[in-house]
C-alpha cells in the first residue's frame, strides 16, 4: 500500500462554517484533513482547522481519491 499528497479543490469552496466567521477564519485557515471515510464506494473528507474541531469543509470522491469535488460543510447545530 502507498499514499500520495492529493490536492482538494479549495478554490471551489463558497461556504464555510459558522466557527469560520466567529473566528475570522479563512480557506487558507482549513488545513487539517481528516482520514477519509468510506460509505458506499464513496470517499469523503473533511477539513477543518484543528486535529480536534469537528466544524469543516466536506469532499467527495467516487474514484478511489483522485478527483475530489466540494460538497458543503458540516457543523454542529
Amino acid at each position: 500500500m502507498s499514499f500520495e499528497e492529493i490536492e482538494l479543490p479549495m478554490d471551489t469552496v463558497i461556504e464555510l462554517p459558522e466557527l469560520a466567521k466567529e473566528c475570522g477564519f479563512t480557506v487558507e485557515d482549513y488545513d487539517y484533513l481528516n482520514m477519509p471515510e468510506n460509505n458506499n464506494d464513496i470517499l469523503k473528507i473533511t477539513v477543518t482547522t484543528d486535529v480536534v474541531e469537528t466544524d469543516g469543509i466536506v469532499f467527495l470522491s467516487i474514484d478511489n481519491g483522485f478527483t475530489w469535488e466540494y460538497n458543503g460543510i458540516t457543523q454542529k447545530n
